[in-house]
């Protein structure tokens, strides 16, 4: 079962937003959430690109969320992260705490609507995945985030053969918090029904010195 938390006093909020657990509610109605071929490695390539404001890895519409009020298909992801020398670059904030960085996948309803460019006009149109990253001590599982590496200056593009998305989800899905915001990048559409991870995905030291390598991206 899944321990979904409600984020009160957060209607139409502009994202991101600071998660104070004691002002979460437990909501039994909230389930599980399932990704859907997020593990494919049928050998399709993965276009990953810097657009200027973020870095960027398209995905196929056949990734899906399951236990969403709608199907939701996948968009893109894309990574937040913080300077050089101060290992906070997260967007959202649990309890006041910042982390080293944060993963977003988009998704689109299309049970609803066609496309994405139609769904984010839409109250119900769009459902995002936060993933905090912080540094482990004990070493990182998430060997995939090095890639983003490639493409760290505006402009640059890659394309990869065959991508293993659930590698940069949490071990524990079944906790998180949920509201309703907006995107944090352009068009910062405010249409996006949000599930933040209570679990964080670990990074090692030598890993995130790859990449803080690299300034954050102005926004």
């Amino acid at each position: 079962t899944a321990s979904g938390f409600e984020v009160l006093d957060s209607k139409n909020a502009q994202s991101p937003i600071n998660i104070e657990t004691q002002s979460t509610k437990y909501d039994p109605s909230l389930q599980p959430i399932k990704p859907l071929g997020y593990d494919s490695k049928l050998g399709e390539y993965f276009n990953l690109s810097n657009n200027g404001h973020t870095v960027v890895m398209s995905l196929p519409n056949y990734m899906s969320l399951e236990g969403l009020p709608k199907k939701y298909s996948a968009v893109q992801l894309h990574l937040h992260w913080g300077s050089r020398g101060t290992e906070e670059g997260s967007e959202h904030q649990l309890n006041g705490k910042t982390y080293l960085a944060e993963l977003h996948v988009v998704h689109f309803n299309s049970e609803s609507y066609p496309n994405f460019t139609v769904a984010k006009e839409k109250a119900d149109g769009l459902a995002v995945l936060g993933i905090l990253i912080e540094v482990s001590i004990a070493g990182g599982h998430s060997k995939s985030l090095v890639l983003f590496n490639f493409v760290f200056s505006a402009g640059d593009y890659v394309s990869l053969h065959s991508f293993d998305v659930h590698e940069l989800l949490p071990k524990q899905m079944d906790k998180y918090f949920r509201y309703n915001g907006s995107l944090t990048t352009p068009p910062c559409s405010q249409t996006v029904l949000w599930t933040v991870f209570a679990q964080s995905v670990q990074l090692s030291r030598q890993q995130v010195a790859v990449l803080l390598i690299h300034e954050p991206l102005p926004t």
